[in-house]
């Protein structure tokens, strides 16, 4: 018991000092205190035990809901009374399985459940990009971490080795020693969903569009299954099969150690009549593991209802994100790309197919990380990368002949040119004739040049806010405005008839 102690002491080095264990202990002793720790931990396992045993688990539990479930003022006003009552359900259900396994696991230390349990509350939401779970704040929606009771006893199993000197594997000793409870918990739940089973054999069962029935039916089977599915939060579950733009849902399920088919692999849901998104477990990305590819066309070549076409998309899709999941990943250790991977990424043979509504966020984020500085790729790229000027070096930014060639019928994307030449009178001027509005994002000197100026206020008299101030006051300007009629009215009501340069304001002129 002692070296649990230790462990939980060095683990937590404020403990010992925190107000529950001063208060939990009779005798308070800095001499002695990984006994009042343990009186600490004594104390916690004979309420719990009292509480189970004279039938007050509802009360017990209801403690736990009040201390560790999101507080209804901490959830964003933009969400309804409703939604906000889901959010705390949810986050009350999925506490629930750690809270029986801990209470019911009589045979394990206190010191033990005590560091599981505060280590799981401290769980936040899963980051793609650190690829780790991040800490878990006091307005954190999410549920709580899905409960694996065989990822839980693998950890069990590492920490009580690691403890009592028995733990022999040198990676998870370093895990232990040098990492939170958040990345050991995942590691381990990324092991048991990898091992979990190497047989493809299972059944699809489908749940109707608009049955509230039906998706409880698969929120409860696919809550606490380490999916990385966002249908693991019920409320959105609900939502997917009954709401406005639900549709429904097919879940591939392969056998379990005991032949019982309830493992979810494979996830294709509609929106209407028309294939929204099909996913896979094989990682955080929820991309299709590549043995069940499979199984996925020969579910689709099912579906009479559905063109080639877009069955032939959705294959294509589910190829393209394992593509930009791989691609993200060296990209973010800094990896260089093969041209093959930088073709894909750029679109430079063929769109990228995707079940995201718009385009994937991931490909912007790995195009960011890939600054073009050929001039002809980057043209070839603009064919079907619409906004690629993101992705351009300044220099070619600011490439005026190659920057046109882009623009070509596309001046929505003037925003995205070199700041030089969005300074230049001679390269924004057309820009202007077409839309005044376009001052708005011209550099310094457009905006106090004379000849700029007066082709806006031509075109639109109310952009004359976004010209120099210095240019609007010069006395060469009002020369010139004044003769746009539409404008010497405005000066006229704005300043109350002030004076007209050059003579009586003429609507003809």
């Amino acid at each position: 018991m002692d070296a649990g102690i230790h462990f939980i002491e060095k683990y937590y080095k404020n403990l010992y000092n925190s107000n529950q264990v001063k208060y939990a202990t009779r005798f308070f002793n800095n001499d002695n205190k990984f006994d009042d720790i343990k009186d600490y931990f004594d104390r916690l396992e004979r309420i719990s035990k009292r509480a189970i045993n004279s039938g007050k688990k509802t009360l017990l539990y209801d403690c736990f809901f009040r201390r560790y479930v999101i507080k209804r003022e901490n959830i964003n006003i933009k969400y309804t009374e409703k939604e906000k009552d889901n959010i705390m359900a949810c986050q009350r259900e999925s506490l629930i399985p750690w809270l029986d396994y801990l209470h019911n696991s009589s045979k394990e230390e206190y010191w033990l459940k005590y560091y599981i349990f505060q280590g799981m509350i401290s769980v936040g939401t899963y980051s793609e990009s650190k690829n780790l779970f991040m800490k878990r704040s006091p307005k954190t929606l999410s549920p709580f971490i899905e409960f694996n009771i065989t990822a839980v006893d693998k950890l069990i199993s590492y920490i009580k080795g690691y403890v009592y000197g028995t733990l022999h594997d040198k990676n998870y000793k370093e895990l232990i020693c040098n990492s939170s409870f958040n990345t050991l918990y995942y590691v381990l739940l990324q092991e048991v969903k990898n091992n979990a089973e190497n047989s493809n054999n299972g059944i699809w069962i489908k749940y109707n569009k608009g049955s509230r029935e039906d998706a409880y039916k698969l929120w409860n089977s696919i809550v606490y299954k380490n999916t990385f599915w966002c249908t693991d939060q019920r409320p959105r579950c609900i939502d997917q099969l009954c709401g406005a733009h639900g549709g429904d849902f097919y879940v591939y399920y392969t056998n379990d150690k005991n032949g019982n088919p309830v493992i979810p692999r494979i996830a294709i849901r509609f929106s209407g009549d028309r294939i929204h998104e099909i996913r896979g477990v094989l990682d955080s990305s929820q991309n299709l593991e590549p043995s069940l590819t499979g199984v996925v066309k020969r579910k689709l070549d099912s579906f009479d209802f559905l063109s080639d076409e877009a069955k032939e998309k959705s294959l294509k899709a589910i190829e393209d994100n394992r593509k930009i999941t791989k691609i993200n990943q060296k990209t973010e250790k800094g990896l260089p790309l093969t041209q093959e991977e930088l073709d894909f990424i750029f679109a430079i043979k063929e769109k990228i197919h995707t079940f995201a509504e718009g385009e994937d966020k991931r490909i912007h984020e790995i195009r960011s990380r890939l600054i073009i500085t050929d001039p002809e790729y980057l043209l070839r790229a603009s064919k079907r990368v619409q906004n690629i000027l993101k992705y351009a070096s300044i220099e070619l930014k600011n490439n005026k002949e190659l920057v046109l060639k882009i623009l070509n019928g596309k001046t929505f994307l003037l925003d995205q040119v070199g700041e030089k030449l969005k300074d230049d009178p001679e390269f924004m001027i057309p820009f202007l004739i077409e839309n005044p509005m376009n001052i708005r994002i011209a550099g310094p000197t457009v905006k106090k040049d004379l000849k700029s100026a007066l082709i806006v206020l031509r075109g639109n008299i109310e952009c004359e806010r976004f010209l120099n101030v210095n240019l609007v006051k010069s006395d060469e300007f009002k020369e010139e405005a004044f003769k746009i009629p539409e404008y010497a009215k405005k000066y006229l009501l704005t300043n109350n008839c002030g004076i007209i340069p050059n003579g009586d304001l003429n609507e003809d002129k």
